[in-house]
């Protein structure tokens, strides 16, 4: 299609006039940059959409020109795109040095064994960290000359006792991706099985009641005697901190725990993060207090907020009409403020690569967008969505959301079609970007500094 110098900046073109058959005849406008093959484009979404799939597709270059554009102020459900407004308030929100606690404190006869949330009170990479803190809290008993007690008293009240989201997939809950979130999270919220001679993991139904039976029979084994074992009531108030015996703080560090979220899509410590936003923020560690202290973070921020709402951290929550949903315009919107704000290398660097890590590890993986495309993917059923950012230099960088959700039938080949053509615009793009002489402005000088960086990790893998 030709343009000349009259026309506006951005041509904008309906499907319903490039196309007359029936298929095309409802479909809303999609526009672009004069410069991106706009047809081809549409023709791609237009045949996915055919299968009962809706996109919404907001892309900018990394000087806020848009790129393509439709139905930009649509909110979708975003399934695990929902962690990235999650790990943006959390990085914003908390302190950069904080790190989850869990503290013993002794009052008179009573051991009070005190979560603070730990996502990371588990065993990592062969080594326990429920055992060592078991260790140190008997050498410090013993050192007090105090080897038994009359009753141990957990308090996970951190967090409130609302484990598992009541939206979330009934068929679901006893899944690994569905752990439990409590504040005495020992094992990643999971119990094994023994199912005739093998066994399997199951996600407990009170992580609490479970932690209890760790914690007094790792004890005992220690030479610390407790006679009996509680949790801690609603309302009694816990041992004063000059009680304090022993403290151990997290293996995970804030930008660790926000890292290993995103780039593993890890909704455990996504509810984690959520629930300590509220506890912290809020004084309510719950569900519902952690989505408002992600909404007062982001508002704070600046960030326009008008589509985007919030069940959990994950984005594993969903509701009819509801949910964990925001437009592709929001989306971007909070990326480029992230990227661009000091404080927000963290959350670039939390971002799967394509070809190299995490979800996006065997994406993109041939091809120039190896390592090019820095992004979060989104999957539950009815929602395929990726978001982030496809650097092709440092000034020539997208910033995109491309969310799609259907009511077909779940089935791979659904699936696939819209990750091909996710796949396919992004390739576009980088063609665009090729060709795009545009130069960044100030305001986008700390985003494209950060690409850059990226860049010079990854080009190895290019």
């Amino acid at each position: 299609m030709p343009f000349t110098s009259k026309f506006a900046r951005y041509a904008t073109i309906s499907l319903a006039v490039l196309f007359c058959s029936p298929l095309f005849a409802s479909s809303k406008s999609m526009s672009a940059s004069p410069d991106f093959p706009l047809q081809g484009m549409a023709q791609k979404v237009a045949a996915v959409e055919s299968r009962g799939v809706e996109f919404g597709i907001y892309i900018q270059e990394l000087g806020g020109a848009e790129i393509l554009s439709y139905r930009p102020n649509t909110p979708y459900v975003l399934a695990s795109n929902t962690k990235l407004f999650t790990t943006a308030a959390a990085i914003l929100g908390l302190p950069k040095s904080f790190r989850w606690k869990t503290e013993a404190r002794v009052n008179g006869n009573e051991l009070w064994i005190v979560g603070g949330g730990d996502a990371a009170f588990h065993i990592i990479d062969g080594y326990s960290y429920p055992d060592k803190f078991l260790d140190e809290l008997a050498l410090k008993l013993r050192e007090r000359g105090q080897t038994s007690f009359q009753e141990m008293v957990v308090d996970a009240r951190y967090f409130d006792d609302v484990y598992q989201h009541p939206h979330w997939p009934a068929d679901q809950l006893r899944k690994r991706y569905s752990a439990p979130v409590s504040g005495l999270p020992y094992a990643r919220g999971m119990v094994r099985m023994k199912i005739g001679k093998s066994s399997v993991y199951s996600a407990a139904y009170n992580p609490v009641s479970v932690a209890k039976t760790f914690l007094k029979h790792g004890l005992r084994k220690r030479g610390i005697q407790v006679a009996n074992a509680r949790e801690a009531h609603p309302n009694e108030a816990a041992p004063p901190v000059q009680n304090l015996v022993y403290v151990q703080e997290s293996a995970l560090s804030l930008r660790e725990a926000v890292v290993k979220t995103n780039v593993d899509s890890d909704n455990f410590l996504a509810e984690h993060l959520l629930k300590t936003l509220g506890a912290e923020l809020r004084g309510d560690g719950s569900f519902e207090g952690g989505t408002q202290a992600v909404q007062d973070v982001l508002a704070n921020l600046g960030a326009p907020l008008t589509t985007f709402t919030q069940m959990d951290g994950s984005g594993l929550a969903r509701k009819r009409n509801s949910g964990n949903r925001a437009s592709p315009r929001e989306v971007v919107t909070l990326l480029r403020m992230m990227g661009s704000h000091p404080e927000g290398a963290p959350f670039v660097d939390s971002l799967a690569v394509s070809g190299r890590s995490g979800t996006l590890k065997n994406r993109f993986s041939n091809g120039p967008l190896r390592a090019s495309v820095v992004a979060k993917t989104g999957l539950i059923k009815g929602s395929v969505c990726l978001s982030g950012y496809l650097i092709r230099q440092k000034d020539r960088a997208a910033l995109f959301a491309i969310l799609a959700n259907y009511s077909a039938a779940d089935t791979y080949a659904i699936r696939e079609s819209v990750r091909e053509t996710q796949h396919a615009i992004l390739r576009a793009v980088w063609q665009y970007l090729g060709q795009s002489q545009r130069p960044i402005s100030a305001s986008s000088a700390l985003l494209g500094e950060r690409f850059e960086r990226i860049r010079e990790t990854n080009r190895a893998l290019r």
